[in-house]
């Protein structure tokens, strides 16, 4: 029986192995809050503070970068005290996950048996 490393060594926040294996490409996420964390990049770095969401569907947050944060406040605003239940559409890209979507609190994603009006 193969090992999972997700038990043996557990983690806080999504990697790309971890995402994929959960969601495959993409997703869409309910934020429960955000958070700001002390965070090592690799083992050997000491801790910096980063933000981090948190949501209602999974236990791993999400570490966010200034790509995401941008796309992020583009929509709900930099106060992170109103993201909670706000809709974020998560893609795994060759250079990481990226938010590329994102819904205000109360909104929900379209799916394709909505349909479209002209």
């Amino acid at each position: 029986m193969p090992v999972d490393w997700n038990k043996v060594h557990p983690v806080k926040y999504f990697n790309r192995d971890l995402f994929e294996e959960l969601y495959g490409r993409d997703t869409w996420l309910t934020v429960r809050e955000a958070t700001e964390e002390k965070v090592k990049s690799t083992p050997e770095s000491p801790p910096e503070d980063k933000a981090v969401l948190w949501f209602h569907e999974t236990p791993y947050g999400l570490i966010v970068n200034r790509t995401n944060r941008d796309a992020l406040a583009d929509v709900l605003t930099r106060d992170t005290d109103e993201w909670p239940g706000a809709k974020v559409h998560l893609t795994l890209k060759r250079e990481g996950i990226r938010v590329t979507g994102v819904l205000p609190p109360g909104e929900t994603p379209a799916t394709e048996t909505d349909e479209i009006p002209f």
